[in-house]
């Protein structure tokens, strides 16, 4: 009853201000997850930020931050070159990044890519699938191996055994 006049507030002028009730039920499931699992589920993901900067810096990616333990975000940051190339090979490889300006970069350069660990968390992926991640950016990024070839070997078969949906009434 506290919240109620300004759930109904936000929820019928901010985020439905059109005719889509039906948007109302996915909000509250939403909203309901989070309380139940949101804990949880934002304590892994950095838990995942961390493990995957780690194992990002044992196998030659310069991995950001390790100084302070890579970050109590969802993204270890990464220092690359030509990122915005980095982000299309990336992408041939079925791992989405994006690039960004690290601090001392120039103007309009992009040497920082952004690897976020909060979708892979949430279907279910570990500290010990970053390392396979790392692996897989490595090859990429380190050794200069086909990104085509790391998306069949290590890429789809890490996708293909977490189809589910973690951190939710869904889960098992």
């Amino acid at each position: 009853e506290e919240y109620e006049p300004k759930l109904v507030h936000a929820a019928t002028q901010l985020l439905t201000s059109n005719a889509h009730p039906q948007e109302l039920a996915a909000i509250g499931v939403a909203l309901a997850e989070l309380q139940a699992f949101g804990h949880d589920y934002a304590s892994q993901v950095v838990k995942n930020t961390k493990a995957l900067g780690k194992a990002l810096t044992e196998r030659g990616v310069k991995a950001l931050y390790a100084e302070q333990n890579y970050s109590d975000t969802h993204t270890p940051l990464v220092e690359y070159e030509n990122a915005e190339l980095a982000v299309n090979v990336f992408d041939n490889a079925g791992i989405a990044v994006n690039s960004c300006e690290l601090p001392w970069d120039e103007p309009g350069q992009r040497t920082g890519l952004r690897i976020g660990t909060q979708v892979v968390t949430r279907r279910g992926l570990g500290e010990q699938e970053m390392v396979r991640i790392a692996d897989a950016i490595a090859r990429i990024l380190v050794q200069g191996e086909n990104p085509a070839q790391v998306r069949y070997e290590l890429v789809l078969p890490l996708a293909r055994a977490f189809q589910g949906v973690a951190y939710s009434f869904d889960s098992d």
